[in-house]
């Protein structure tokens, strides 16, 4: 049995040593299909036991311990320098989403570091979404500042998993998000029965309403897309829509 300290170890060499690879799952409109974006998502093919290592293995581990922090940038860095490739090459430019932990917000230098590496990689603001989960906005009056600030500079901002637990519509209007990803479980539960898909497109309304747009995740048929359209999503994610890949898979779109 490994020790913490061991694990610890063993995650700083694999950040270290290029051996976290980013994959990229690609983001629909709704309407036409269009691909919108992707969502940057962490892999690890950990060399000494040969095995890919589930990202619900690692992440918490990661943030617990605060490697999150050093991890978290090698992620940002490596998504925007992608997304600035791609930019590059095409003629529209798309949003490449991160994913950021609680303990990465909290951190004072936080909007900084995000400055920092946008603008080392002469990305445009708009080509970069940052995405929040719902735990990370505890310690309202610090969080909503560093997020208006990151909003003042153009970058956009997410809300993952709404839905999950204990949900408030406070958090819509409170937090500058212009993005609102909606928690997997109703897409499930809308394929069952009338009064969750009226749930969901209450929700939709009143996220249309805060000038917000509506994202729904883990689309894996034809019939849940249908779903998801129908309750007023915005956009689409999902496997019907592609499997996360290395970004060379998506340099010609």
């Amino acid at each position: 049995m490994t020790s913490d300290l061991d694990n610890f170890h063993r995650l700083y060499k694999a950040v270290s040593n290029d051996e976290l690879q980013l994959q990229f799952q690609p983001v629909v409109d709704s309407r036409q299909r269009h691909l919108a974006g992707f969502e940057a998502l962490v892999r690890w093919y950990d060399p000494g036991s040969g095995r890919m290592v589930p990202p619900a293995e690692f992440l918490p581990f990661a943030e617990q311990t605060g490697l999150i922090v050093y991890l978290g940038e090698k992620i940002l860095d490596d998504a925007c320098r992608e997304a600035r490739l791609w930019n590059r090459l095409g003629s529209h430019t798309r949003s490449v989403s991160v994913n950021i932990a609680a303990r990465q917000l909290q951190d004072s230098s936080f909007p900084d570091v995000i400055f920092d590496t946008v603008a080392r990689h002469k990305l445009e603001t708009e080509a970069l979404r940052l995405e929040f989960p719902q735990v990370a906005l505890s310690g309202e009056g610090a969080i909503l500042d560093k997020l208006q600030a990151l909003k003042a500079r153009g970058i956009k901002l997410a809300l993952n998993d709404f839905g999950r637990g204990v949900s408030s519509v406070h958090i819509l209007h409170q937090f500058p998000f212009d993005l609102i990803k909606l928690e997997r479980s109703f897409l499930l539960d809308m394929e069952q029965d009338d009064d969750s898909r009226t749930l969901a497109g209450g929700i939709a309304a009143i996220v249309h309403e805060l000038g917000k747009s509506l994202a729904v995740v883990g689309i894996e048929t034809e019939q849940q897309a249908q779903i998801a359209t129908t309750i007023g999503a915005d956009f689409l994610q999902g496997y019907l829509f592609g499997k996360p890949a290395a970004a060379n898979q998506f340099k010609a779109l």
